[in-house]
């Protein structure tokens, strides 16, 4: 496509059918969770992900279809089984769409400030407990 705007990025990733990531599992990138993925969710494309344990704790098997690591024939069975069953891939999209609205910028920030909050303030007492103290 030789330089694309930026703008257009995401109208180009949504004229894909599957996703890939191929994450090569290591010491530093079993802790990532890569940006990609989340996009490839939003824009609504089913991804084949490399498994690792930062992946794993956010997407099951309900929301992408994982490949074991480093392993292209499992990489390519993932693949073509998501091309060949459309419908599977539309179900991980509407799952991993669920996540996603669950755990958008809006909602993780009021955790995330809460967290901050508690680090420089120390734990929120309520009233109950200010009376017996």
């Amino acid at each position: 496509h030789g330089h694309v705007p930026i703008e257009a990025i995401p109208g180009l990733i949504r004229t894909a059918d599957i996703g890939v990531v191929p994450v090569r599992r290591d010491v530093f990138t079993d802790t990532i969770l890569p940006t990609k993925l989340i996009e490839y969710a939003y824009l609504g494309i089913p991804a084949v992900v490399a498994r690792t344990s930062t992946i794993g704790e956010y997407f099951d098997a309900d929301m992408v279809a994982f490949f074991e690591s480093g392993n292209a024939e499992d990489l390519a069975r993932q693949v073509l089984a998501l091309h060949r069953n459309r419908e599977k891939g539309r179900a991980l999209v509407a799952r991993s769409r669920r996540f996603l609205e669950a755990h958008n910028w809006s909602h993780e920030k009021q955790v995330y400030r809460a967290l901050i909050d508690r680090l420089v303030n120390g734990p929120v007492k309520n009233s109950a407990q200010e009376r017996h103290v």
